[in-house]
């Protein structure tokens, strides 16, 4: 039995490790903010390419960033190729870039960069990217499903384990570990290999996570005391689909990731802003023009769980930087301003006094101004909005999908899908993404 969360999670270390071999051993660059945010202005004009659905010439230039040098920003844009790979449906390279980017993450540290990032002098975005909770939760989710697509059961259960244990790590312990999906895909896990009691322990949590999560709850839920006194009923009859026998999950990637702004007189404040766009609330799928199965929502919010996550180690540094730096701008202006007075007015010494006084003032506005409290804004920006979930039985042979996409009552767009189903694999992955 799989009981032990920290044996699995090991596990999934070791497997990670062991399957794929990185380049890690390549010597890091040594960038700037300045350069890393030129990398990042790069990144742009090829996440508008995957937006625009010109995949072919986004997988180009994200391969070009990724190998041209090694940098604090390439696990990043592993993930961002990953997820053009995903949508251009090859899955194998996909796998490959979430393995090197997982493993880069766990174990590629530099304490240059680290350094320099808790320095006066150096920019949060100098430090090796790691991402916030989101960010790892759904590149272990998206490996595993990509694992469990391959007939690796025991591997994709160990990363969705580690999805959770990511998603767990979270300033506000009251919005720990409630990521939907992973619970429901780990549950899946169990009931292929057998383990039923497990299986309904993971479907359990998986109702509770929706629960505490659903919109109406939101404002009320207060985890940290798993009370339910103050939430609203929700009908998990919602969820039953989940429940029944399926072969297939589509995966609908609906909508834009939120992004990363700075704030404050110096940038020091980080704000997760949601994409403003409303789109599409609700998809609908016709299989071979025979049945109409629903789109589940809830399970992937990943606007709500980007939203819920605050209070960084980091902000602590930066609001110390950025003090530095506005006291230094000031106590180095009234040095200035002051200096002229005591060389006219300051006697005999005057003019020696004041040209320190002007000296000494002039360095601590340098040095004010070399500090650097901007706070790191890289994300990955072609996650969607929200995982759409739609577990389908299909037989083995090409199948056709129609996806409508409702705003209300109002479609909003219409999808051919084909699909070819083989024989050989238990579970069969189908992520599709929509018109932006």
């Amino acid at each position: 039995m799989r009981n032990t969360l920290l044996a699995v999670f090991l596990c999934a270390n070791c497997f990670i490790s062991a399957s794929f071999a990185t380049n890690n051993d390549r010597k890091l660059s040594e960038l700037s903010s300045t350069e890393i945010d030129a990398l990042e202005n790069r990144a742009n004009i090829f996440r508008n390419q995957f937006f625009q659905k010109d995949y072919s010439s986004a997988i180009e230039g994200f391969d070009e960033l990724i190998s041209s040098t090694l940098t604090v920003s390439t696990p990043l844009y592993l993930l961002e190729l990953s997820s053009t790979h995903l949508a251009n449906g090859d899955t194998a390279q996909a796998r490959s870039n979430l393995l090197e980017a997982e493993s880069m993450l766990r174990s590629f540290y530099d304490e240059d960069s680290e350094a320099s990032a808790l320095s006066l002098w150096g920019g949060e975005s100098e430090k090796v990217y790691k991402g916030d909770p989101y960010e790892r939760s759904m590149l272990y989710i998206y490996l595993g499903l990509l694992l469990l697509e391959n007939n690796d059961i025991d591997n994709a259960l160990a990363s969705f384990k580690s999805a959770q244990l990511a998603d767990a790590d979270a300033n506000d312990a009251g919005y720990g570990s409630d990521f939907g999906l992973a619970q429901f895909l780990e549950a899946y896990c169990y009931k292929l290999l057998g383990e039923l009691d497990s299986y309904e322990i993971l479907l359990e949590k998986t109702g509770h996570s929706f629960k505490y999560s659903h919109p109406i709850n939101r404002s009320v839920v207060n985890k940290a005391t798993e009370t339910d006194d103050n939430l609203e009923d929700v009908d998990l009859e919602y969820l039953s689909p989940l429940k029944k026998d399926f072969n297939t999950l589509l995966l609908i990637a609906n909508g834009k990731a939120p992004i990363k702004k700075r704030f404050g007189e110096y940038g020091e404040i980080r704000a997760i802003i949601k994409d403003p766009i409303r789109g599409v609330s609700r998809f609908e799928v016709l299989v071979d023009d025979r049945k109409w199965v629903d789109g589940i929502r809830g399970l992937a919010d990943i606007n709500y769980q980007a939203t819920t996550r605050d209070g960084r180690v980091m902000d602590n540094v930066l609001e110390s930087q950025a003090t530095f730096k506005k006291v230094g701008y000031s106590v180095g202006r009234v040095l200035i301003d002051s200096a002229d007075d005591v060389m006219l007015n300051g006697g005999i010494y005057g003019p020696i006094v004041g040209l320190g006084m002007l000296a000494v003032g002039g360095i601590v506005h340098v040095v004010a101004s070399a500090v650097n409290s901007a706070a790191d804004i890289r994300a990955w920006r072609l996650l969607p909005r929200e995982l759409i979930v739609a577990p389908l039985y299909l037989a083995p042979g090409v199948h056709n999908l129609k996806i409508d996409g409702f705003d209300g009552l109002i479609k909003k767009g219409s999808y051919l899908v084909k699909v070819n189903i083989p024989s050989d694999k238990k579970t069969n992955i189908i992520l599709f993404t929509p018109n932006y």
